[in-house]
């Protein structure tokens, strides 16, 4: 993926947690108890001891938490799930015989989906491609499709928005402060001197 002239690996840990919540919209609460409860292993941590995360991990964490908010999901199983997005995204960056992306987000595109149900009590998962698969199954029940592509698209979309942010205020702050002139004190106009009277009449 590219961001200007710049290659983006998204394998490199580069957004801190505050950039990690606004993006994926996991609350900063839910995204530490998971990692203290070793459910959720995402990020990697810095030699200045903060823990920065990549776009994958970012992805990952936005499925994981709209499955465990949306569907009430346990978030262990969530987990697992949410590793598919990652295959996705590799998927998605990789490019064609003629350098062009292999995904292009047309209308025409094959996409990509997670199937959530819940049968004897148990949330299950199925991927499946394009639209075929709703005449493979039979459910007697309400289903959750979870668009993969799209959620990958969208985290893209937003964390390439916070690189740019950076990016800008970081010109900003070496560009050169625009020399203004030197400030002169106004000088207080002059009193008009009363007109002498002539002595002639």
């Amino acid at each position: 993926m590219d961001f200007g002239d710049e290659l983006i690996d998204q394998n490199e840990p580069q957004f801190t947690h505050g950039e990690a919540v606004e993006i994926t919209g996991v609350p900063s609460l839910t995204i530490n108890n998971w990692r203290q409860r070793e459910i959720v292993e995402l990020g990697t941590m810095h030699r200045t001891g903060r823990r920065l995360y990549s776009m994958l991990d970012l992805m990952e964490l936005r499925v994981v938490g709209e499955l465990s908010e949306m569907v009430k999901m346990p978030v262990a199983k969530a987990a697992a799930a949410g590793s598919w997005v990652r295959d996705r995204a590799f998927w998605m960056s990789e490019r064609d015989e003629t350098g062009e992306l292999r995904y292009r987000g047309t209308k025409h595109e094959v996409r990509d989906y997670l199937i959530l149900s819940f049968q004897d009590g148990q949330h299950k998962i199925y991927r499946e491609k394009g639209c075929d698969w709703l005449k493979n199954y039979q459910w007697a029940h309400p289903i959750v499709v979870v668009p993969l592509d799209d959620i990958v698209t969208s985290v893209l979309k937003s964390a390439i928005n916070v690189l740019q942010r950076e990016h800008d205020s970081i010109g900003l702050s070496n560009s050169p402060k625009s020399a203004s002139p030197p400030k002169t004190k106004a000088k207080p106009a002059r009193k008009a001197s009363p007109k002498k009277r002539s002595g002639k009449k």
